[in-house]
């Protein structure tokens, strides 16, 4: 179960109470599908002293709940679902038919069954993802508005607006782009404002945007984008899975490419493969319940590294880092909280003012990655197996296919030659009889009284003529 569902902390008891009564007021909210929205919400609105917006959720809420029976009683009988956990799923999956609904609330059940007791619950941010990826793997065109379409639909969605006619003497700048862009043009913003710095000592973000923006700069950044070697949608630090169309815009972008794995290094600061790694493998901050993005989080030693005997301290090794934001991290440097790490890379954090314990597992698109159980190993071992030795049948079936197609390609063609040769000798007989009898009647012509004085018994001093031989083939020779 999740941490604040242990049962002998008072404050979370009061919390799962909290949201069961949550579950019970979206019961009591739910409207029948044909009711007229305004007039409903006018109903319950001010019974419930909440906004429009508040009282429409616990709608939506009460609606998801009558799709997903079982996650419905999950939701009553535990306790474990926030409100705005609640209308992140209600908002994410209203759009999914009917037929695609079952295994999406199957998908969400898995992914709400945490891996390890005390496990924190995902923030909201890391929630909603997952919430869209599930959605867009069953029933793509119910994916909420949070993913990327393509190229041609972007100038309906982003849009730049300056304004200058102002009072206070300020313009005003308000871009609306696609995440993946956005997080580019976010670093391209920070690596010339870090240049500046450099140079100038100083340098504020509007100086920075205004030397792009006069191309007095021309920043180089490094943007990592994780993929599986055998394809499949792609994830970009700091904006999350991206769409078919932006995986394959930022793949043809990719101008290095690197298999990803654990390694050591000396001194302090890991290396640029290292942070890819870290980043790729945690996904957000590793303290339980913070989804700050990865990209926007400090890499950190978990056994602090010491300057002054590096080899008595932790190693720079990217399984002694994790990503932390600049608050969660400061509490570690305090010491105001310890972290255990372990060997599948889960993490175990203890509070040392209270020994509250809290367990938070990686999130990123490398999370368990070279690392898997024995039954996982197995179970990969034979899925290879399967997979190598029905290739390997196959080959064989086609090898024998073609060895019994060229065996009677080469039966028929045996025949064909013996049938012609067969024809040929028994022409060449006959052509050869009628040569042998016409010799023989001219012959006999020739020595008809020779013939004659032998067949009445009287002598003759005629030699005996030798007959023609008659000429048959060679029987070495076939023709």
């Amino acid at each position: 179960m999740f941490r604040h569902e242990w049962a002998d902390d008072e404050l979370s008891g009061l919390l799962v109470s909290h949201n069961r009564n949550e579950v019970l007021i979206a019961e009591i909210c739910t409207p029948e599908r044909v009711r007229d929205v305004e007039d409903h919400l006018a109903i319950i609105g001010p019974r419930m002293g909440v906004s429009r917006a508040r009282a429409r959720d616990y709608c939506y809420i009460g609606l998801m709940f009558r799709r997903m029976p079982t996650l419905h009683r999950q939701a009553r009988d535990r306790g474990h679902l926030p409100f705005r956990h609640l209308a992140s799923i209600a908002v994410g999956t209203v759009a999914v038919d009917d037929e695609h609904i079952g295994d999406v609330e199957k998908d969400l059940l898995d992914y709400l069954a945490p891996s390890k007791d005390g496990l924190a619950l995902p923030g909201i941010r890391s929630f909603n993802r997952e919430i869209c990826r599930i959605v867009d793997e069953h029933d793509p065109l119910a994916r909420p508005i949070d993913e990327d379409d393509p190229a041609e639909e972007r100038a309906a969605r982003e849009s730049v607006v300056i304004e200058t006619d102002t009072a206070n003497g300020l313009g005003h700048l308000n871009a609306t782009l696609d995440k993946d862009r956005m997080a580019e043009f976010q670093e391209l913003l920070a690596a010339e404002r870090n240049r500046r710095i450099d140079l100038e000592g100083k340098c504020t973000w509007a100086d920075a945007l205004m030397g792009m923006a006069r191309g007095e700069a021309n920043p180089r950044i490094v943007m990592n984008v994780y993929r599986d070697i055998n394809g499949g949608r792609a994830y970009l630090d700091g904006a999350g899975w991206l769409s078919d169309f932006a995986t394959e815009e930022w793949t043809r972008r990719c101008t290095h490419a690197r298999l990803s794995g654990d390694s050591r290094v000396n001194g302090y600061v890991p290396s640029a493969a290292q942070q890819a790694r870290v980043r790729g493998r945690d996904g957000f901050c590793r303290f339980p319940g913070c989804d700050v993005p990865a990209r926007k989080c400090d890499i950190d030693h978990i056994q602090p590294y010491d300057h002054d005997n590096p080899g008595a301290g932790g190693p720079t090794d990217s399984r002694n880092l994790h990503c932390l934001c600049r608050r969660h991290h400061n509490l570690k440097t305090s010491r105001l909280w310890d972290v255990v790490k372990l060997a599948d890379d889960t993490e175990i954090w203890s509070s040392r003012t209270t020994g509250d314990a809290h367990v938070s597992v990686p999130q990123g698109p490398l999370a368990g990655c070279g690392r898997q159980t024995f039954d996982e190993a197995i179970t990969r071992t034979t899925a290879t197996l399967h997979e190598h030795n029905a290739k390997r049948m196959q080959r064989e079936a086609e090898q024998a296919e073609a060895d019994r197609m060229a065996a009677e390609s080469f039966v028929r063609a045996r025949e064909a030659r013996e049938r012609r040769d067969r024809d040929f000798r028994e022409a060449n007989v006959r052509r050869r009889n009628r040569m042998h009898a016409a010799e023989l009647r001219d012959y006999q012509d020739a020595n008809a009284d020779w013939f004659d004085a032998q067949a009445e018994g009287w002598p003759t001093t005629h030699r005996d003529p030798e007959p023609p031989k008659r000429r048959l083939p060679h029987p070495d020779i076939p023709f």
